[in-house]
């Protein structure tokens, strides 16, 4: 029996059935019990039909809240994740289920946005300041990673200091070394010293470069060539930890910062040139559209792509 009313028609021809018998027993006349019996049939018809509807909706929710969980107990480790991109990043990748690590210079500005990352996406967050360009620096956050989690998953290098403005021929030295200190090194430390706990966890990097280097913008020689290295080192890795399901990839933002605020609001004139100057007439979100692009790349969706570059820069990095 239980398996026959598993059917809603079969359902319904129980109930209408069950109705009738009652209805005839208490002698009720043939036509108020084909009438009263067709109502009650109705009735349970809507209520089934609005149950299902509820039912769909709910099931589209609950698969829509899975789709953001997309890196569900995942560990991400994000280079300058307090702020700025770096920031938009680890909430990006919070709201797709990672507990964080985040590093930087200035402990006040990790331990604020733990503070905000934990409380509004129920995250764990493990903040440790470390400058990249400091190997043993880089160590202590990846062995302080292990302990905490026991795992890596993604390695997100994105911290990155430089002379910017300066041209080609005033730059110094210590210039030059800023920038490839603070890029490119660090991130070969990362993904050197993250390695085997990637090649664990069939993990992924996602390394930063810029259109400086992709586009030759003046007065950025020392930050193109620390960004053009980075894209060197990447396909490399890409190629060499392939094998063993490491996919590495390359983003070039454009995007909002609290210094392109800053900056918008001290030039507006410059910055209403520039924007004309980007197809989609706005730089872009950090969280949202860089965010949601390095989430991809970490994801199973995206983990069949390695050794690329995205830029997204609304249209202004268009390149064959």
């Amino acid at each position: 029996m239980v398996k026959y009313l598993r059917s809603s028609n079969n359902k319904t021809c129980f109930i209408s059935f069950t109705i009738r018998f009652i209805l005839k027993h208490l002698s009720y006349s043939s036509n108020k019990i084909n009438v009263f019996g067709n109502i009650i049939i109705a009735y349970y018809w809507t209520t089934l039909i609005n149950t299902s509807n509820i039912s769909n909706k709910l099931a589209i929710t609950n698969q829509r809240r899975d789709n953001m969980k997309t890196l569900q107990n995942k560990v991400a480790i994000i280079t300058g994740g307090g702020r700025g991109i770096g920031f938009g990043l680890a909430k990006a990748f919070a709201k797709a289920g990672a507990n964080l690590v985040i590093t930087g210079r200035n402990r006040n500005t990790l331990h604020n946005a733990k503070e905000k990352l934990e409380s509004q996406y129920q995250i764990n967050v493990l903040c440790i300041p470390a400058d990249g360009a400091n190997e043993d620096d880089v160590n202590n956050v990846i062995n302080k990673t292990i302990k905490y989690y026991g795992k890596i998953n993604i390695v997100v290098n994105n911290a990155q200091a430089s002379k910017s403005g300066v041209m080609l021929k005033d730059h110094t030295k210590e210039d030059f070394d800023l920038a490839i200190n603070s890029g490119l090194y660090a991130t070969f430390f990362y993904m050197r010293a993250a390695y085997p706990y990637l090649k664990e966890s069939h993990g992924s990097v996602i390394n930063f470069a810029s259109g400086a280097g992709l586009f030759g913008k003046l007065g950025q020689s020392s930050y193109a060539a620390a960004k053009e290295g980075i894209r060197g080192l990447s396909r490399v890795a890409a190629a060499e930890w392939g094998p063993d399901n490491i996919n590495v990839n390359v983003i070039c933002p454009l995007a909002m910062t609290e210094g392109l605020t800053k900056w918008k609001e001290e030039y507006p004139d410059l910055y209403e040139k520039t924007i004309q100057g980007i197809p989609m007439q706005r730089f872009a979100d950090p969280e949202n559209d860089i965010g949601s692009a390095a989430v991809f790349f970490a994801s199973e969706a995206g983990h069949y792509i390695t050794g690329e570059t995205m830029t997204i820069q609304g249209g202004s990095g268009l390149r064959p």
